[in-house]
């Protein structure tokens, strides 16, 4: 019963917000759940996860351990048993209240918190097989990655940045030094003046993507 009376209010939420969903998207206030509406969903992801543990650790234990209701009568819980099933409504609700009316309909029928992240993963992600196969082709193009002749040098580090980042979310990570070192062979023959003097300057074990990037966007 407790679950039905939730499932109409966030559903309730969710109508409303598809009123007006531009004043739940980018930018606006850190006290409402980042809006999912189908679309971008690693972005979502990532944001969703530090928003959820923003509000308190233990709700996201709960999405990550899952919850298995005591087999017993509520009256009969424990502090700690209350305090868990608790974690779980409320990070189901942060969940229900952050999708659109269409990504409720999806999970709506899912009675835990970990059932509604894994179904969205699994929808957005594919299966751990096509996740595995996904990674596969991203290491590769992280492996063969090379900076067009007439490519602008911030558009390449925002293209290496978001492969990365699509790397991490599968993941895999790599160090810094790899991905400087990466970087660097990527660049094209006008560039090797510069990645010489880069080389011979730094040391690239502790050298930073973050402070490579500065060097090569520096005047």
């Amino acid at each position: 019963m407790k679950m039905k009376v939730q499932t109409a209010i966030c559903n309730f939420n969710v109508r409303m917000q598809t009123l007006d969903p531009a004043r739940l998207r980018e930018g606006n206030s850190s006290s409402r759940p980042p809006y999912f509406d189908g679309t971008n969903y690693a972005h979502w992801k990532v944001r969703m996860k530090f928003y959820i543990r923003a509000q308190n650790r233990f709700l996201w234990d709960a999405i990550e351990s899952g919850y298995t209701p005591p087999d017993k009568p509520l009256k009969e819980y424990t502090a700690e048993e209350i305090k868990i099933e608790l974690s779980n409504d409320q990070a189901m609700n942060h969940l229900f209240c952050a999708l659109s009316e269409n990504e409720f309909n999806r999970v709506s029928a899912c009675q835990t918190a970990k059932e509604v992240w894994e179904k969205l993963g699994v929808h957005y992600e594919g299966t751990m097989q096509v996740k595995k196969t996904k990674l596969r082709i991203l290491e590769e193009h992280y492996e063969t990655f090379r900076v067009g002749s007439d490519e602008d040098i911030a558009t390449a580090i925002t293209r290496f940045t978001k492969l990365l980042n699509e790397i991490k979310n599968l993941g895999k990570n790599y160090d810094q030094e790899t991905s400087v070192y990466k970087f660097l062979r990527g660049l094209p023959k006008e560039w090797d003046a510069k990645k010489y003097a880069i080389q011979s300057a730094q040391n690239l074990g502790d050298y930073t993507f973050d402070a490579l990037c500065g060097e090569l966007t520096s005047p």
